[in-house]
């Protein structure tokens, strides 16, 4: 595993927007929403070599941008994700993830910008999202 930052997308089920909405540009975290919020700031923790660049809940899909610091110790970046949809099964009790999860390795500090301003517009741009429904 190589030190670095991956930029990952995970969905929910079938596109259901379970975790929020959009009002006027900005995400409202549902129920739902807030325990996946609660689960992502814990990644830190549960993984001292990961560290969250930033992150953005949309309705029906997270964003995250994590650097992996420390090569001797990282986790691989699917098993972050595992251990992150893991636990927000276990709180609701049924899991609301499609299989898998998009996983990009940021290779370029221009990339690295590209993919951060990606992700802190993402909700003022919903209605052309690929995701929205």
């Amino acid at each position: 595993m190589h030190n670095g930052v991956y930029f990952i997308t995970v969905c929910v089920k079938d596109k259901h927007p379970m975790l929020g909405k959009i009002l006027q540009g900005e995400m409202a975290l549902s129920e739902h929403g807030q325990l996946v919020q609660r689960c992502i700031e814990h990644i830190e923790t549960a993984y001292p070599s990961v560290a969250l660049d930033c992150y953005v809940i949309m309705p029906n899909h997270v964003h995250l941008l994590l650097h992996f610091m420390d090569f001797q110790h990282n986790p691989q970046p699917s098993r972050v994700v595992l251990q992150l949809k893991s636990a927000v099964t276990k709180a609701i009790k049924f899991s609301l993830w499609q299989d898998g999860a998009y996983i990009s390795a940021i290779t370029t500090a221009k990339y690295l910008h590209t993919a951060r301003r990606y992700v802190q517009a993402n909700p003022k741009r919903w209605q052309t999202d690929k995701f929205y429904v």
